[in-house]
């Protein structure tokens, strides 16, 4: 790399740092980023499982919307929304 003792030598080649650096920690660059727990990041082996706020049962996050219900029960109370809707609506213009 450069001169051990931190002068400049003149020659620009041997001053370069080979190395890239990361942006805030002067780490370099080319190491895995970790968690706080110091597993690296990335995909996980098994999928992570939450629970639905509807059904209370334990499904793949992946079922997941961005509600804490999942999928199937958003689907299954969107039907029953628009029954009851439509049976409200009727009922406003039954007595107009």
């Amino acid at each position: 790399m450069g001169n051990p003792t931190g002068e400049s030598t003149g020659d620009l080649t041997g001053d370069l740092i080979s190395e890239p650096m990361g942006e805030s920690t002067g780490e370099p660059a080319d190491e895995p980023i970790s968690d706080p727990i110091g597993e690296p990041t990335g995909e996980p082996d098994e999928p992570i499982d939450q629970y639905c706020s509807s059904c209370n049962q334990k499904k793949p996050f992946i079922n997941f919307g961005r509600f804490l219900t999942c999928n199937m029960c958003r689907q299954r109370n969107r039907k029953a929304n628009q029954a009851r809707h439509i049976k409200q609506k009727a009922l406003l213009n039954k007595n107009s």
